[in-house]
């Protein structure tokens, strides 16, 4: 994922998100981002 910094620069990020349900309904979500390797940034880029 392609993320934009305060200060109008971009950098990379994987993330991955999940939902929280509480009582059968989406309450909000988790997300965990990774510094992606060289080799997936190039992949996207």
């Amino acid at each position: 994922m392609k993320n934009r910094r305060k200060n109008g620069d971009h950098y990379w990020v994987c993330a991955n998100v999940t939902p929280v349900i509480e009582g059968g309904k989406t309450v909000g979500y988790l997300s965990v981002r990774t510094k992606p390797s060289r080799d997936e940034v190039k992949l996207e880029a």
